[in-house]
């Protein structure tokens, strides 16, 4: 059975006071008879803290920074619970290297799922069809645990997408995104690469085919009359021309700008 690592807030631990006349409050995390600390941020007076309570004292925001100092604790569990629900080892290390990376707790499939986009370097086009997938899951499931998603809730996602009247293609662009965020869920040691879900599940995908403008559709839209009124058909004709004539994906197009 893991050991749980032990938290205490500890002040002043090198018994010295700076210009100022205050000291820091550090958590001193404890496992196996080792030690390791963690900055709080937090500088007291003396007399503004109490050894026996552990906690701020004769300070006029006494209540908010006892709740400051309690949240790091949190923080500090969050992430050894964190390393606990993907089975891997947590320890005063792997700990200590957590926070010097800067490292979120994420205990969601969800809350991962966003993260991964949101930091990563794709384009705004595609973390805005990533999201889109991220917030139907939501639709689909409320809460939504990494232990989850297995061969089952793929079927299920999969009916729900087509109860809502999705045409195939766009069930299989929602199913490849979830995908994508499953593999990078693995490679994070959040999944198990034995309990990979879509080794047995196969994404359905339907054959279109596609139609091309010839020159004297071009030109017949060029000359295309619109209704002389207030509103912007004449501007996305203007854009679908130029896309056409440059060879641009409406995607691309969006991320043009002036200069």
């Amino acid at each position: 059975m893991l050991e749980k690592i032990r938290y205490r807030l500890v002040y002043n631990r090198q018994n010295k006071l700076n210009r100022q006349g205050t000291a820091l409050v550090q958590i001193e995390a404890y496992l196996n008879q080792r030690k390791v600390y963690f900055k709080t941020n937090v500088y007291l007076k003396p007399e503004c803290w109490s050894k026996d309570g552990a906690q701020v004292i004769n300070h006029p925001q006494s209540q908010e920074l006892n709740a400051m100092l309690y949240e790091h604790i949190l923080e500090l569990q969050a992430i050894e619970l964190s390393y606990w629900k993907r089975g891997l080892e947590s320890n005063l290390s792997t700990l200590k290297e957590a926070v010097r990376k800067g490292v979120k707790p994420v205990v969601s499939f969800l809350k991962f799922a966003q993260q991964v986009i949101v930091n990563s370097d794709r384009k705004p086009g595609t973390k805005d069809n990533m999201l889109g997938t991220v917030a139907t899951l939501k639709e689909f499931r409320n809460v939504i645990e990494f232990t989850d998603i297995n061969y089952t809730f793929l079927k299920e996602f999969d009916a729900f997408l087509r109860n809502k009247g999705l045409k195939v293609n766009t069930v299989g662009k929602h199913m490849r995104i979830l995908r994508t965020l499953v593999n990078e869920a693995i490679n994070e040691g959040y999944i198990l690469q034995e309990a990979y879900p879509f080794r047995k599940f196969k994404i359905k995908r339907e054959k279109k085919e596609h139609n091309f403008l010839m020159p004297v559709d071009l030109e017949k839209l060029e000359n295309l009359k619109l209704p002389d009124r207030k509103n912007n058909s004449r501007h996305i004709l203007d854009a679908f021309l130029f896309c056409c004539y440059c060879g641009l994906r409406f995607s691309d197009f969006k991320q043009l700008t002036c200069k």
